[in-house]
C-alpha cells in the first residue's frame, strides 16, 4: 500500500511562504468535492448563529465581565482543538514562530472578543452587531496583502 501524499515541508526549495500558500490552497480546493451548495448552506448557518451569539453574548455580558466572556471564547474551544489534533496529529512547524503568531494572536483576538462583549454590555444590540458587518471590509486588503487573493464577482 503506498501513500500518495507528500509530507508537509519546512523548506520549499527557494519557493516564497506567499507561493507555497497559493499552491496549498488550489491543491485544497482542487481536492474539495463538495456541491457549491453545501458551501451556501454552511455560510447561511454562520450567519444564523453568529447572529445568535450577538444576542446571547448582550444577554451575559448584563451578568458576566466581558474580559471573562472573552476568555471563555477561547476556552470553550480548546478542547473541539485537542480532540482535533488527536485525528490530525501534530503537524510539523517553525515551532518558535509558530508559538509567537499563536501568543500574538491569542492576545489580539481576546482583546478584541473583550471590547465585542463590552460593546454589547453597553450599547443596543442593533447598534453594535452592524459593525460586525464591516469585518469583510478590512479582511479584503489583509488577504490580498498575505495571499494575494481578491474577491471575484460571485465571491
Amino acid at each position: 500500500m503506498t501513500c500518495t501524499s507528500t509530507p508537509p515541508r519546512m523548506f520549499h526549495e527557494g519557493r516564497s511562504s506567499l507561493e507555497v500558500a497559493r499552491d496549498d490552497s488550489s491543491r485544497i480546493a482542487a481536492e474539495a468535492s463538495l456541491s457549491p451548495m453545501v458551501g451556501y448552506f454552511f455560510a447561511a448557518l454562520t450567519g444564523l448563529l453568529f447572529g445568535m451569539q450577538g444576542a446571547y453574548g448582550k444577554v451575559l455580558a448584563k451578568r458576566i465581565p466581558p474580559m471573562l466572556l472573552a476568555w471563555g471564547m477561547f476556552a470553550f474551544t480548546t478542547p473541539v482543538l485537542a480532540v482535533l489534533l488527536l485525528f490530525d496529529g501534530i503537524p510539523t512547524v517553525d515551532w518558535i514562530n509558530f508559538v509567537w503568531a499563536t501568543g500574538v494572536s491569542v492576545v489580539a483576538n481576546w482583546l478584541a472578543w473583550g471590547l465585542f462583549f463590552r460593546a454589547l454590555q453597553v450599547s443596543a444590540l442593533a447598534h453594535t452587531m452592524p459593525f460586525t458587518a464591516l469585518t469583510p471590509v478590512f479582511l479584503i486588503p489583509v488577504a490580498y496583502v498575505l495571499l494575494g487573493e481578491l474577491p471575484s464577482a460571485v465571491g
